[in-house]
């Protein structure tokens, strides 16, 4: 056969007759363009399906998506802290009926702090029957609490408007559950109680079953209402055994193993087909009717509507109750499930009848029954509710929870009071020293250690000018010092406050062997500390300190103390919180020893890690902390010298490596460096170039009164030279925590003279 005859030069030849104005181009350029601009969408729809399917769906979550869904949490929280509890002045809707048309029941457990997933469905619930008004008033809704803690603090805070059946009760010894039951298993015989109890509790007509991650759409009761009374007359729906009100957007598709799926995709073909067809010849001027041009339309609707998403489509039923579909059930999903009371009661037999496990949970059970019982189910499209949660509401979730968790309130006043101390170039006075050590200082000044005298230099440090709250953003006081007053009878804590300086008070009780190994130590002082800081609190403090001993030499420090520190930190920094005190998280790494710079990097870095990880386990809430390490130096009698630049290269690079940034501020201890020295070190952590994204600060107790208690020497005369030589370190502190200081100091001055103690304790 020649070349000129080959059926590839026939197609050639009629490709070039055709013209940009014949039929075939004009429908090959729609379909191009068309199919061009809707490929992302549905790439990222397979996408989403393909990871979803893996259980990787976690993991495509956007952060937005998630601070989104803490938002949501947080104002679902303010609701029912602003709505008055049970007590006559809620609304009808909310108290007990004699026997209601429909129970709506969410069974809920306890999990994911900070997203309030049943707070948010209740909230809604709540918002949509006082909207539906009369109508609703034979709707009750009723919490199934399925959580084996005996703590769930939003079931908690619900029980004062909802009525709540808890499945258990007491401590955990006494759940008596079956301790070889499977996590799916279990999520079903959840269901069975929660079912059961809506039924024996009320006897109603209708129990609307709602897992605590379902939150309603705005339609829900006017179609309810439609279905109920009206489409459910017809014998096929009145004796289903269940009606689905969601089914996952990533199944909805019209390609899928469901026949009925595949009968109305068709349909939208043989619709859409013929209709595209007329506006086409119309506008095209095209002359009689065509079918191959209707065949490429109908082709080309179908393949459109599965392009873009079944579930967009079905977005156009919301219009009307009545436009909403009801089309047989597929095995998926409970999220929210509807059963008219006779079914809901066979439903009971039929589900003690199964036994639920790995690959077989209890939505696939629930459709087992169908055919086995000869049951019939069906599904409401579009979804009446939506699903929020990252995990199943009933299955248990093995990670740890926060019990109790902190409000809202207390947890904007934490963080308010925290970036209070360090706003501004603003530190801390620790003058938190106990009697024995304050009475080390007064003997090197040669004064008697008594507490009039402790009391006197005390007054000289917070009767200065008003002016140093530009410096001072708290002071840390003893138990002593908190009840002391001056001259005039006025309380040093009152002084300070009047002042603008925030009160804080020292809690840990000192350290003690810590058995096992090589003279590391613990602290003391967890007996008891709710009801020092409940206290503290009332007697005007607003933040504490807990101070962690940590040393270095060869085999220090050990796994053993790194981690006993670092939890003794969180359970201190909790209970803190829990009482309205911000907690200054103190891990020190002492200066004792002739390691380098680099050693005290690593330890200190290892020691952070480790802090913040228990911080995390102990659900402390970072905003509401301040920490106070040690600065990266070498050890006391290392030979090697460092800059100050070099210090705070380390410094921040091992805060970079360890502290989140949700941590406000950072309060670096002085670790018995002199007055200058300290000073100098924290101008030069200011002034690195690494990002630093918390405020960094200072907590120096011996690096801002050694000046002082040597102008003082315990003559009351001194009280100017005291005084000015305090807020001389203030300010140069103060300038250093803004990069702004300039070292002015004289070598023979008392703020050039090394403060350090071996072993020091406070």
């Amino acid at each position: 056969m020649s070349t000129s005859t080959s059926p590839a030069a026939m197609l050639l030849r009629r490709l070039r007759r055709l013209s940009w104005g014949s039929t075939a181009v004009q429908l090959f350029i729609l379909t191009v363009v068309t199919f061009g601009l809707l490929a992302p969408l549905a790439c990222h729809r397979l996408l989403h399906s393909y990871f979803y399917l893996r259980h990787w769906h976690l993991n495509q979550m956007s952060q937005e998506f998630l601070q989104q869904s803490l938002k949501e949490g947080e104002a679902a929280l303010h609701y029912f802290e602003e709505l008055p509890s049970a007590n006559g002045s809620v609304p009808i809707v909310w108290q007990a009926t004699p026997r209601p048309w429909l129970v709506i029941t969410i069974i809920t457990v306890d999990r994911q702090p900070g997203f309030h997933y049943v707070l948010q469905v209740v909230s809604q619930f709540h918002r949509l029957l006082q909207q539906c008004g009369p109508q609703c008033e034979g709707h009750q809704l009723f919490l199934c609490n399925v959580e084996r803690s005996v703590s769930h603090f939003d079931a908690k805070l619900l029980s004062k408007y909802v009525p709540v059946a808890n499945r258990y009760e007491g401590t955990e010894d006494d759940y008596g559950d079956d301790p070889s039951t499977n996590s799916f298993e279990k999520e079903k015989q959840d269901y069975v109680y929660c079912l059961e109890s809506s039924l024996q509790t009320y006897n109603p007509d209708y129990v609307l079953m709602v897992e605590d991650d379902a939150v309603p759409e705005e339609q829900i009761f006017p179609v309810l209402e439609h279905l109920l009374r009206a489409r459910f007359s017809e014998p096929h729906l009145q004796d289903a055994l269940y009606l689905k009100l969601y089914h996952p957007e990533r199944l909805q598709h019209y390609i899928n193993p469901e026949p009925m799926r595949i009968l109305e995709w068709l349909g939208v073909g043989m619709l859409l087909g013929p209709l595209l067809t007329w506006i086409y010849m119309r506008f095209a001027s095209r002359p009689g009717f065509s079918w191959p041009v209707m065949l490429f339309f109908s082709l080309y609707s179908m393949g459109l509507v599965e392009l873009v998403g079944r579930h967009y489509f079905l977005e156009l039923r919301r219009l009307s109750p009545s436009l909403y579909s009801v089309v047989p059930a597929s095995q998926c999903c409970t999220p929210a499930m509807l059963f008219p009371a006779p079914a809901a009661r066979r439903t009971l037999t039929y589900l003690s009848q199964v036994y639920c496990h790995k690959g077989f949970g209890k939505d696939m059970a629930l459709y087992s029954l169908l055919r086995a019982k000869g049951e019939r189910a069906y599904v409401v499209e579009p979804n009446l509710v939506k699903h929020i949660g990252l995990f199943s509401s009933l299955r248990p979730v093995t990670m740890a929870h926060q019990f109790p968790a902190l409000t809202s309130e207390q947890k904007k006043a934490l963080s308010e009071t925290a970036r209070r101390i360090v706003a501004n170039g603003k530190g801390i006075l620790a003058a938190d020293e106990s009697v024995g050590t304050m009475g080390n200082r007064l003997q090197r000044i040669k004064v008697e250690n008594t507490e009039e005298n402790r009391r006197q230099f005390r007054e000289l440090l917070f009767t200065v000018d008003s002016s140093v709250s530009q410096s001072i953003g708290g002071v840390i006081l003893f138990h002593e010092t908190l009840y002391q007053k001056d001259g005039q009878g006025k309380l040093f804590r009152d002084i300070l406050k009047e002042k603008g300086i925030v009160v804080g008070i020292k809690l840990d009780q000192g350290v003690a062997p810590l058995a096992g190994t090589n003279k590391e130590t613990t602290v003391q002082g967890l007996d008891g500390l709710s009801e020092r800081c409940a206290q503290y609190k009332k007697d005007g403090a607003d933040f504490g300190k807990w101070r962690a001993v940590l040393k270095i030499d060869n085999q220090c420090p050990s796994h053993l103390a790194i981690q006993e520190n670092a939890n003794t930190l969180a359970r201190y920094a909790s209970i803190c919180q829990q009482n309205g005190l911000v907690p200054i998280v103190e891990p020190e790494v002492i200066p004792d020893g002739s390691h380098d710079m680099e050693h005290c990097q690593y330890v200190t870095e290892k020691v952070l890690a480790a802090v913040y990880k228990a911080l995390n386990d102990h659900h402390v809430y970072l905003e509401g902390t301040l920490l106070k390490p040690n600065m990266v130096t070498a050890g006391h009698a290392c030979t090697k010298k460092y800059t100050p630049e070099q210090v705070a290269m380390a410094t921040v690079t091992a805060l970079h490596r360890t502290v989140p940034a949700a941590v406000p501020g950072i309060c670096f201890l002085s670790g018995g460096m002199s007055e200058e020295d300290a000073t100098l070190n924290l101008n030069a952590i200011n002034l690195c170039p690494l990002p630093k994204p918390w405020k960094l600060s200072f907590s120096y107790g011996r690096a801002l009164q050694a000046s002082a208690l040597a102008a003082w020497g315990g003559k009351a005369e001194n009280k100017k030279a005291t005084q000015e030589a305090f807020m001389k370190r203030a300010l140069a502190n103060s300038q250093a925590a803004k990069g702004q200081y300039v070292h002015m100091g004289s070598s023979g001055s008392a703020s050039t003279q090394s403060l350090f103690t071996a072993s020091y304790t406070y």
